[in-house]
């Protein structure tokens, strides 16, 4: 009679064990669950117009975090062999177009470059050239200047340009088209 006892002690013991194995379980797979639904919304963040939901477009920015949360849980399920594994892996090979456009994966060598076929774009910001003295350096001009006479671009755009005749040695205008030597 007493063996009976302590072997159904036992056996009640196993399975309490195996519910709170079940519980942990089911929570586990709820995150998973939850991190792969927040994924899914980070990816429709790239097709959905930020003014019909903020909120979607505000997930998609923590896209790449999203994305690793949803790596570790592939990791995790790997580990233990189990098929929940998919809740991850599909959701990620769903988001593979967006996947592509934040991470470049490159299977072949880089393109030569063919020196005769290149030219030299620069865009540059030259903040008015410094003209009231924001740096509190007076050769910002002239550093900005000597930058575009070393890189000597064949297109130069300059945003915020500024230029004057009527104010001494700020004529910036005539400054880059003797950089460029061009007549534009």
């Amino acid at each position: 009679m007493q063996l009976i006892h302590s072997g159904e002690k036992k056996l009640r013991h196993i399975t309490i064990r195996a519910k709170k194995k079940t519980l942990l379980y089911k929570f586990i797979v709820f995150l998973n669950c939850l991190a792969a639904l927040l994924l899914l919304v980070s990816i429709l963040a790239s097709y959905i117009n930020p003014a019909f939901a903020w909120i979607i477009a505000l997930i998609g920015i923590a896209y790449p975090y999203i994305l690793v949360i949803n790596l570790l849980f592939v990791l995790y399920w790997l580990l233990l062999l189990d098929r929940a594994i998919f809740i991850s892996i599909g959701m990620i090979l769903t988001g593979y177009p967006v996947l592509r456009n934040h991470f470049q994966f490159t299977w072949s060598a880089p393109p030569t470059l063919n020196e005769a076929k290149a030219f030299k774009f620069v865009s540059f910001n030259t903040r008015l050239f410094d003209v009231y003295g924001w740096t509190d350096r007076i050769d910002t001009r002239t550093r900005i200047f000597n930058f575009i006479k070393q890189e000597a671009p064949q297109t130069l755009c300059i945003q915020e340009f500024y230029t004057s005749t009527s104010r001494s040695g700020f004529n910036s205008l005539d400054s880059i088209k003797a950089l460029q030597q061009s007549p534009y």
